[in-house]
């Protein structure tokens, strides 16, 4: 009995690009008690994660083929921290 996949997908699978970007900005307000702003940027260039090609030889004129998308859009996070 086989438990090992004939072909593995996973090996053909396109490279992912993805670039998480962040900034912060510290603001004194007095003498001990800090201000932060973040901005984080999730897949910042909303580049697409495809999934792996289809590699069941039975499925017809799909073979080989991307048919599917995975992964996220891209993400915006903002955040105000009071430091003391």
């Amino acid at each position: 009995m086989r438990t090992f996949p004939l072909r593995i997908s996973s090996l053909r699978n396109p490279s992912e690009s993805n670039f998480d970007l962040s900034a912060l900005k510290n603001t004194r307000v007095k003498e001990g008690v800090h201000i932060q702003f973040r901005a984080d940027f999730l897949d910042a260039f909303n580049h697409p994660w495809f999934a792996g090609p289809n590699t069941n030889v039975y499925g017809g004129s799909a073979f080989g083929q991307i048919t599917a998308e995975t992964g996220y859009d891209r993400r915006i996070q903002l955040g105000l921290k009071l430091i003391c």
